[in-house]
Formats: structure tokens, sequence, C-alpha cells
């Protein structure tokens, strides 16, 4: 005799992490209605399966959505990818660079995350797209 039972997706959150992830967005709207501010919340969670991030952001992107893959393979096949945004810090000009550090700095101080575990990394993280990807084409004119 077979029993089926029902199994969650591979990227599902379990209820656990579900609930850990509802009371870190109430309390991210807390903290942003008090300071006045956008407040980042993010939720750091371990698989249960090995996984390819950047072929799970390849195939989980929407047309149009922003995305980041970054690997290095001859370093222990470290990789990071991330899909969609939750803010799109921009700046023009010589301390461009400054700037852009200066405003991630008070964005993710003050946002609500995990703590690295020692093995793991966690929290939020800023990625870059060249503007070569991001600007607006125009057509020559006829």
């Amino acid at each position: 005799m077979r029993s089926a039972t029902a199994q969650r997706p591979p990227f599902a959150l379990d209820e656990r992490d579900q609930g850990r992830l509802g009371a870190r967005l109430h309390d991210a709207c807390k903290r942003a209605r008090s300071r006045g501010r956008a407040t980042l919340a993010s939720l750091t969670v371990s698989l249960e399966v090995p996984a390819d991030p950047s072929a799970v952001a390849f195939a989980s992107r929407r047309a149009g959505e922003p995305w980041f893959c970054f690997e290095q393979p001859d370093r222990g096949g470290r990789a990071l990818a991330a899909l969609g945004e939750a803010i799109d810090l921009r700046a023009q000009g010589a301390a461009r660079f400054s700037e852009l550090a200066s405003r991630w700095r008070e964005l993710s101080g003050h946002g609500l995350s995990d703590q690295p575990d020692g093995s793991h990394a966690a929290g939020p993280v800023a990625v870059n797209r060249p503007s070569i990807f991001t600007r607006k084409r125009s057509m020559p004119s006829a």
C-alpha cells in the first residue's frame, strides 16, 4: 500500500518561515511609518535541495523583470542571483559611487534582516545593472 503525502515545492516557505516573514514585514511597516522613510525587510532561508542560483533566476524571471547573476566557478562554485528589485538607487556624476554607497548604508542599516550565522550570508544585497542594460534606446529620425 502506497501513501501519497503532499510535498511543498522546493522554493516555497514552510509555515514557520511564512510566520517569520509576516512578522518581519509587519515590523518593517511600523519602522517605515515611524521614520517616514522606506525600510527594507528580508528573510534568509536554507534550501532543502541543492540549487543553481543562476538557473533558478533564468527560469523564473518574467519579461522585462530586472535580474542579476554572478558566478565564480573557480572559487568553490560561489554564485549569487537576484530577481526583481525592492528599490532602484541611481546617481550620476563624479561622486555617484560615494553617493550610492551612502544611500545603501542608510537603507540597509535601518532594514530588518537575518544575521549571518558564520557559515552563510544573510540579509539584503545591492547589485549593479550596468546602464547599458537599463538605458532606453531611441530610434534615429528618418
